[in-house]
């Protein structure tokens, strides 16, 4: 049974239930067919619990022994890890280096800083954002289907949960609709720097914005969100 969601271009999304506190967050992973241009295989980003079928799900998307990109976003999106590093080699695993600090035994042969490029950058641009270290999100562009892929800095929740989690979400300001979590705010430091990172988001022309967490944003929506990152 197919569990990747197609969305055009070659990119493809996964949301698996994910909660914390009581809080309903979901975990969306998001995968990329890489062109030939790029060197084939697949980009596989945030990934979610691994299982046979969905690894079998992405062998068949991909030539066999293509290559694997394994990119971990962030600093806190550190979870369902070990099992995929078993299966991807470090050389095609990126993460920022806030996380492999954290993580100094973990296999990561590539750091995600501004200026790194990967096989994948023709089709697949990124930029960090500065100014939050304990999170260090990287944001990623796929161009051919004008797609900007988040993880923590905005959801865009419905509101699910117990009633502790509710209560939490409300807390942290982002229960319902796009939103800039409380804690995202106060995790930045430099709010200066994440203002010019935020620019640089702002310069890339998505149609499409899928988030770690909560509902892909398409459509009229879309200007709300460039106006939350335009004043966060």
């Amino acid at each position: 049974m197919a569990t990747l969601n197609h969305l055009g271009s070659g990119i493809y999304e996964r949301n698996d239930h994910a909660s914390l506190l009581g809080m309903h967050l979901g975990h969306r992973m998001t995968v990329v067919v890489l062109s030939e241009e790029s060197g084939g295989g697949l980009w596989i980003h945030s990934p979610v619990k691994w299982t046979q079928d969905l690894w079998d799900e992405l062998e068949a998307l991909a030539p066999e022994g293509a290559p694997k990109h394994l990119v971990i976003p962030s600093r806190t999106h550190d979870l369902h890890l070990k099992a995929w590093m078993e299966r991807i080699p470090s050389e095609t695993t990126y993460a920022p280096d806030a996380l492999q600090k954290a993580h100094k035994d973990w296999p990561i042969g590539n750091t995600l800083t501004e200026d790194f490029q990967g096989p994948w950058h023709t089709e697949i641009e990124h930029t960090l954002l500065d100014g939050a270290p304990r999170i260090s999100e990287v944001v990623f562009y796929h161009k051919p289907s004008k797609t900007l892929v988040l993880v923590d800095s905005i959801f865009n929740l419905s509101g699910e949960g117990t009633l502790l989690g509710k209560l939490f979400l409300k807390l942290d300001r982002c229960y319902q609709g796009i939103s800039m979590s409380l804690m995202f705010r106060m995790m930045t430091k430099d709010k200066a720097a994440m203002g010019k990172s935020l620019e640089r988001v702002l310069k890339w022309d998505f149609e499409r914005v899928v988030l770690g967490h909560g509902k892909t944003i398409e459509g009229p929506d879309l200007a709300e969100l460039r106006s939350l990152l335009a004043n966060p």
